[in-house]
């Protein structure tokens, strides 16, 4: 009896050590994910920064919608992330009340204040390919920039009025809204419809530019790559809108409509909060990838030996300043 009661209590003892060590080594996994994540996010952002500062090729409103994209995104990955990380790493550690309305607000913050400018540089892209008269009057900086402190001051009071019933949870190592209906709400009704329209105004010029091309005469060549290039910056907003809603709305989206007391729960919310902490990275990538005149500027910045140009690269280069000039 002695012997049965033994290998019970071994048997217990086992199960639970495996239960303690496997969401250990779990949560330590994540913590190296999210430092490599933040590392490439917070220098990748900080540099786009310092490339639209810099230069005066991209002193037009639609770099300055994006340039505050990447603030946040810097503001995003040094205040949460490593917030983040730390509670991952410190498994015993609980933030207190403030700090999880702290990281709430400044989560959705981020989130609501970037889908809205991204809005805002397809629109101005959008008016700008398809509806160049009314281009001329929204151009202005003091449009440009009343925009900017609206849409801030917006985000600020929205975050402050906002449910304050925050929890840290303990199986995923984060704060999270003890009413999860208030997520759903904003991800749903706020943020998904600017990401679906920053696609939707995308769409839409790529369509006018393909009508107007084909009216385009064979000596109009110059006109039909202007066009061409006229909506890059819509393509980049487009593309950062897909990568929001790819790894942030759509994740939270499934996430809320998940019941709480689902065996996967936890894995879900895991993935859910790792690929939100991904975007960052990935913005910074859509930069590099759809934007030459931004990778010349990081070479020229860096004194690259590879920043040389041939007289046509000079010639193209020359017209995508004139573009990029409205």
């Amino acid at each position: 009896m002695s012997c049965y009661a033994n290998s019970t209590v071994n048997t217990t003892d086992q199960t639970s050590e495996e239960n303690l060590v496997s969401p250990l080594l779990m949560y330590r996994t994540f913590a190296v994910l999210l430092v490599f994540t933040m590392v490439v996010g917070s220098l990748g952002n900080i540099l786009v920064i310092v490339t639209i500062l810099k230069s005066n090729r991209f002193r037009v409103p639609t770099y300055a919608f994006l340039l505050q994209v990447a603030i946040i995104n810097v503001l995003f990955q040094t205040v949460v992330v490593p917030i983040n990380i730390y509670s991952f790493m410190e498994t015993l550690w609980t933030p207190s009340t403030v700090l999880c309305i702290m990281i709430i607000d400044v989560t959705h913050m981020c989130l609501c204040t970037s889908n809205i400018l991204l809005m805002f540089v397809s629109a101005y892209r959008c008016v700008l390919v398809c509806y160049n008269n009314i281009y001329t009057i929204i151009k202005s900086p003091k449009v440009v920039i009343s925009l900017c402190v609206c849409v801030w001051v917006e985000t600020i009071l929205m975050t402050l009025v906002f449910g304050k019933k925050v929890n840290f949870s303990r199986k995923i190592m984060t704060c999270v809204f003890a009413i999860m209906h208030q997520h759903f709400f904003l991800l749903v009704f706020l943020c998904l419809p600017m990401s679906l329209l920053s696609i939707a105004m995308y769409i839409k010029s790529v369509v006018f530019i393909k009508n107007a091309q084909r009216r385009v005469s064979p000596q109009g060549s110059d006109s039909s790559r202007n066009l061409s290039n006229s909506h890059k910056l819509t393509k980049i907003a487009a593309l950062i809108s897909v990568n929001h809603l790819v790894t942030v709305l759509l994740p939270g989206i499934f996430n809320t409509l998940v019941p709480a007391d689902h065996t996967m729960k936890t894995n879900i919310v895991v993935v859910v909060l790792f690929l939100a902490r991904l975007t960052a990275a990935v913005d910074f990538i859509i930069y590099i990838r759809n934007d030459k005149t931004f990778r010349s500027m990081i070479m020229n910045i860096f004194k690259s030996s590879r920043c040389i140009y041939t007289p046509r690269d000079t010639q193209f280069q020359q017209g995508e300043a004139n573009i990029n000039r409205f």
